[in-house]
C-alpha cells in the first residue's frame, strides 16, 4: 500500500493491482480450508470481515484504516424477530408477484417513486465459492 501519492485524499489508499490480487489470492486459499458445511452457508456468512489476527494482510490493513472499529464489532449475527421476518418476507414476496408496467404504462417520475425493483438472475456458484 502507497501512503499518499499526490492525486489521493488523506482518506484514499493507492494499492497496486497484483499486490491485491496476490492477497485476495491468499486469502481465498484461507477461506477454501474451511469446513464444508461452513462454507455451503454462504461467503457472507463465512467471511464477513477478513481474519482479525492476520496483521500481515493488505486487506487487513485497509479494512484497518478505512473502516475503524471494525475489530470490535460482534461476529456473530444479530437474532432475527421471526414474525417480522416472515411479515417482511411476505410484503416482499407480494411486490415480486405485482404486474409490471412497460415503459409506456409509468405514469410518474421513477425519481420519485417509494421504491423500484429490479430483479436479476445470478448462478448459485461463481468461481470457488
Amino acid at each position: 500500500m502507497v501512503e499518499r501519492p499526490d492525486f489521493l485524499r488523506a482518506d484514499q489508499s493507492f494499492v497496486w493491482g497484483l499486490d491485491l490480487k496476490a492477497d485476495l489470492n491468499r486469502l481465498m486459499n484461507y477461506y477454501a480450508t474451511r469446513p464444508e458445511a461452513e462454507k455451503e452457508q454462504g461467503l457472507m456468512r463465512l467471511a464477513p470481515s477478513p481474519p482479525r489476527d492476520d496483521k500481515e494482510s493488505l486487506v487487513v490493513q485497509l479494512w484497518d484504516r478505512h473502516l475503524p472499529g471494525w475489530r470490535n464489532h460482534a461476529t456473530a449475527p444479530r437474532p432475527r424477530n421471526a414474525e417480522h421476518h416472515a411479515e417482511m418476507v411476505a410484503h416482499i414476496n407480494r411486490l415480486s408477484s405485482a404486474p409490471s408496467l412497460s415503459p409506456a404504462e409509468v405514469a410518474f417520475d421513477p425519481a420519485d417513486a417509494d421504491f423500484v425493483q429490479i430483479q436479476r438472475r445470478i448462478t448459485k456458484r461463481k468461481g470457488s465459492w
